[in-house]
């Protein structure tokens, strides 16, 4: 007893030597020394996104040419409100696929030395990838709602002032939440788990506004009502509505479609009907792909915050990580691939662009400007230069007789 209340064991718990080791330089230059950092790998990536990102590397690129080719094909009618529309989905399509590759080639290139300056890219690109996606769940929702109030209301003119303003809010919302996100991640939180570790846990976190979310736990604490408040902002109302929004106007669509057509409605012109069975189409697979999406950001989160021993025993944290990793970067891509196909298609005007696009790339389209023919031989005997071969024949021809000219008029 003596022996562990001496002083001389006080002194030594309490010494200076040994607080100056555990807060000495030497020790802080170990955590942040290169030696250090080269032993730090993107262990999330390696262990959950990597099996799935050559998939979604081929999947990326078809997207990025197929919405390239809608975008130019919409742009010479952007005044019209539905083209618009398109013109905003593939957009922001095109902005997901190009942020989910360089995503994955920039974790394939420093996965074995990964940086500061490559991390916070991933996190750049990450952030844009769900606000871009975001965004199109908004535009395909706007797409949905304006075609069933059109058929349930065929003399109703839609607001597209309003619509292009609630696009341009929505989407200023999505950008602020994301710019402090960043500024989180790389400044406030940074002495937590550092860029790289950051970088490394955003590849397989599907949200944005999780900086507002830790920041206000911090501030407030945990609270029920602040938990409900913000799945319901930053999940049910960008996720969960859209799709249950999309399938209650499928259904409307569908009713719509199968009654007999109305005098003056839109059912009556096939062109209309067209329009609506390609944008029923559209709707059904943003449905699908975002339903499931929804599913595995439910299963991450509830994984993460409350049901992790729950989802361990039955599924297996590493099965949720994987099928969200999956759900929330595969089906958004293959949604943004598969719904140009749907409009290419379904309009014969962008399919004759893309044949003619195809053509002019391998070379098939004849040139605009031919080469100038030869002068015949009128020409070269006094005609003047540039007029057409059969205007110099008919000037040297033989005139007929009036009888055979009445019978070739005839003829």
């Amino acid at each position: 007893d003596s022996h562990l209340t001496s002083s001389s064991y006080d002194s030594y718990s309490t010494s200076s030597s040994y607080d100056s080791h555990l807060t000495s330089s030497s020790y802080d230059s170990h955590l942040t020394s290169s030696s250090y950092d080269s032993q730090l790998t993107f262990s999330d990536y390696d262990s959950y996104l990597r099996q799935i990102a050559p998939y979604n590397c081929v999947i990326a690129v078809p997207a990025l040419l197929l919405n390239g080719i809608v975008f130019l094909h919409y742009t010479k009618t952007f005044k019209k409100f539905v083209p618009f529309v398109y013109l905003l989905i593939t957009s922001c399509d095109s902005v997901m696929s190009l942020s989910l590759l360089f995503q994955h080639i920039i974790f394939e290139l420093s996965r074995e030395n990964p940086t500061e300056a490559n991390s916070i890219l991933i996190i750049l690109a990450s952030t844009l990838m769900s606000v871009s996606y975001r965004c199109s769940i908004f535009a395909n929702v706007v797409l949905a709602v304006s075609r069933t109030i059109q058929l349930s209301r065929p003399f109703y003119q839609i607001r597209k002032r309003l619509a292009y303003r609630s696009f341009a809010l929505y989407l200023v919302f999505w950008l602020a939440l994301a710019v402090y996100d960043v500024i989180y991640v790389i400044a406030i939180d940074y002495h937590e788990f550092g860029i790289v570790g950051h970088a490394d846990w955003y590849s397989t976190d599907p949200g944005t506004g999780i900086g507002v979310w830790y920041t206000l736990y911090y501030w407030i604490g945990y609270s029920p009502l602040l938990n409900l408040l913000l799945g319901v902002v930053l999940a049910f109302l960008p996720l969960m509505a859209p799709a249950v929004i999309a399938l209650v106007c499928m259904v409307i669509q569908v009713r719509a479609l199968n009654k007999p057509a109305r005098p003056g409605g839109p059912n009556r012109d096939g062109e209309q009907r067209h329009m609506t069975v390609t944008i029923l189409l559209v709707t059904a697979l943003f449905c699908i792909s975002n339903s499931c999406y929804t599913i595995g950001y439910i299963l991450y989160y509830i994984g993460q915050f409350n049901g992790s021993y729950f989802l361990q025993e039955t599924i297996g944290w590493t099965n949720v990580v994987i099928i969200a990793a999956a759900t929330t970067t595969m089906l958004p891509l293959l949604n943004a691939a598969l719904s140009p196909i749907i409009l290419v298609t379904r309009s014969t005007g962008l399919k004759a662009a893309m044949k003619a696009n195809i053509r002019r790339v391998l070379g098939l389209e004849p040139t605009d400007n031919p080469a100038p023919a030869r002068r015949g031989p009128a020409e070269r005997r006094g005609a003047p230069v540039g007029a057409p071969e059969q205007e110099m024949r008919e000037l040297v021809a033989p005139v007929a007789p009036a009888a055979e000219r009445e019978t070739t008029s005839l003829l």
